[in-house]
């Protein structure tokens, strides 16, 4: 081999090696210290990048159950507790906001036997009573639709989903099943009064569907996912034709922990097609609609929401929120700390960190060169100028001018 060859050689293996060290040296960057301690997930507004609205849960009691909710409306930098919740139980919540939230500022906080629902974005609350008590599943489809799913004899209603545009497509998704056995994706289009099988091309094996998801812009791209959960790994699965047909997708990388595994979508999903799996344990995530998967992030977080965002410039993209777990040495409860990444994970900042993402303020305007003709116009002024300053001077004075339930078959 010439030596010029071997020199190149050579140089490309010091590149990368550089290249490998300078990530690997990023990735080792330890995350900030956080000063606030938080406790439970956010819920972003569904019109976020609009109306900058986060939720929060509470303290939790000892009981794992809230009282009240926080409500943020510049992105979770300053925080507003909400009246108390007229009902609360010793169960956990389930803290759900309308799809048409912009509109009807609909949230509900679940229990176990009865919802908070408000229609003023959380200020005011009224107590619904469920049909029966525990439900397994329950969504929210705007300020009229309430659904609960239950175990009755045989199946059981493992979850329910709630299209994005609901308020003019009336969709939802159902999985069904039992001890050990799937029952398959159910589809309605008219808010729960009849019901179709969904699950062409599914593996109806495992343990049952579960993570069903619509894509934000499902109105125009029709794209759907979920997650096929077996003993092994879970598997996801989407749809591009609204539920009519199904594929497999790549494998997520995640093996089965102690919980089943759920998916979150990008918010601009149909820009970025960037979708994450996460467990407790371990998340990954994909950027090309489910096909090919990798790690989320190289720090111990588990993430729990995604909002868009919107610089001064017009330009949009994404802010991610995870959740890490501090033990206490002595074995008492330990301490949750929020972190936000406007780099889809790459690096992190504590919630209460004000600083905003790149490009929030806009760059000084560029000096403005003027054109020849105006060039001129200045030269002529100076001679002016000169000229004015080579006369007498007079003395000059300046004179100013003139919020019923029904069974779903």
């Amino acid at each position: 081999m010439p030596k010029w060859s071997l020199a190149c050689l050579g140089l490309v293996v010091l590149v990368l090696g550089i290249f490998e060290s300078l990530v690997l040296a990023e990735a080792a960057l330890p995350l900030p210290a956080c000063q606030v301690s938080h406790q439970g997930h956010i819920y972003p507004s569904p019109t976020v990048a609009q109306d900058n609205i986060l939720f929060a849960a509470g303290e939790w009691a000892l009981q794992d159950y809230i009282h009240y909710l926080y409500r943020s409306t510049d992105r979770g930098h300053t925080w507003e507790r909400l009246p108390d919740l007229p009902f609360t139980e010793p169960y956990r919540a389930r803290i759900d906001l309308s799809p048409n939230f912009a509109m009807d500022q609909t949230l509900s906080v679940t229990f176990r036997t009865a919802t908070n629902i408000s229609h003023d974005g959380g200020f005011t609350w009224r107590v619904v009573a469920l049909p029966q008590a525990t439900p397994n599943t329950f969504a929210l489809g705007d300020a009229q639709h309430l659904f609960a799913g239950y175990i009755p004899t045989g199946l059981v209603v493992d979850e329910l989903a709630v299209s994005p545009d609901f308020v003019r497509d009336r969709t939802l998704l159902m999985s069904l099943g039992a001890y050990h056995y799937n029952g398959g994706l159910w589809k309605s289009t008219d808010a729960g009064l009849t019901w179709a099988r969904a699950d062409t091309g599914i593996y109806l094996g495992g343990m049952g569907l579960s993570s069903l998801r619509f894509s934000p812009q499902y109105a125009s791209d029709r794209t759907l996912f979920c997650v096929n959960f077996s003993s092994y790994k879970p598997t996801v699965y989407k749809s591009v034709d609204a539920g009519v047909t199904w594929a497999l997708q790549g494998d997520s990388l995640v093996e089965v922990g102690g919980s089943v595994p759920q998916l979150l979508l990008s918010p601009r999903y149909a820009q970025d097609q960037t979708l994450w799996l996460v467990d407790y344990e371990r998340s990954s995530v994909s950027r090309d609609g489910g096909q090919t998967w990798q790690p989320a992030t190289a720090y111990p977080l588990r993430l729990h929401a995604a909002a868009e965002y919107c610089l001064p410039s017009g330009v949009c993209s994404v802010e991610l929120f995870g959740e890490l777990y501090e033990k206490h040495l002595a074995g008492t409860q330990g301490q949750y700390y929020l972190y936000r990444s406007y780099d889809y994970g790459a690096t992190w900042q504590c919630l209460e960190d004000p600083t905003p993402p790149p490009g929030s303020v806009p760059a000084p305007p560029p000096a403005e060169i003027p054109e020849p003709a105006t060039w001129l116009l200045l030269a002529g002024g100076a001679a002016a100028l000169a000229g004015w300053r080579r006369r007498p001077h007079r003395a000059a004075e300046s004179r100013p001018g003139a919020g019923q339930w029904r069974g779903a078959h």
